[in-house]
């Protein structure tokens, strides 16, 4: 007969892991502001179409459905999953040092979880990242 063992988590730990995952979550808000930021300076007084092009300037791009472009952006840590749309508004994996959905498959698209620059949770519309419509942008 086996005995299943249950491991129990202390308070203090499950504490010390609860500020790590706030941390986590914070720096990666941090870094896709900044390069969001970083895309904003770049494109400052382009034309609409040069926007376009230069919102893939950082991004190996895999492929594009609509005006969407799917691909990874290149980051400290590695490779990072990102939706780049042509207004520049760019989704990335929440969990950069996970492992990374494989965008050239729909199914890992819908099951990853995605936020915006300011670490908002998107919704999947169409199976891509968008913001919800009740979501302030500006906020």
């Amino acid at each position: 007969m086996t005995e299943m063992m249950s491991f129990r988590v202390p308070p203090r730990t499950r504490l010390q892991m609860d500020r790590l995952s706030s941390r986590y979550h914070t720096m990666t808000a941090v870094v896709v502001a900044a390069v969001d930021r970083l895309y904003q300076q770049e494109v400052n007084g382009m034309a609409i179409s040069e926007r376009h092009e230069a919102s893939t300037a950082h991004m190996r791009v895999i492929r594009t459905i609509g005006d969407a472009k799917l691909g990874y952006i290149a980051t400290i840590i590695g490779e990072v999953a990102a939706v780049r749309y042509a207004d520049g508004t760019t989704f990335t994996v929440g969990d950069w040092d996970g492992i990374q959905p494989d965008m050239t498959d729909d199914s890992d698209i819908l099951d990853a979880w995605w936020v915006d620059a300011d670490g908002r949770d998107a919704i999947m519309l169409n199976g891509l990242p968008r913001l919800a419509p009740w979501v302030n942008a500006a906020a």
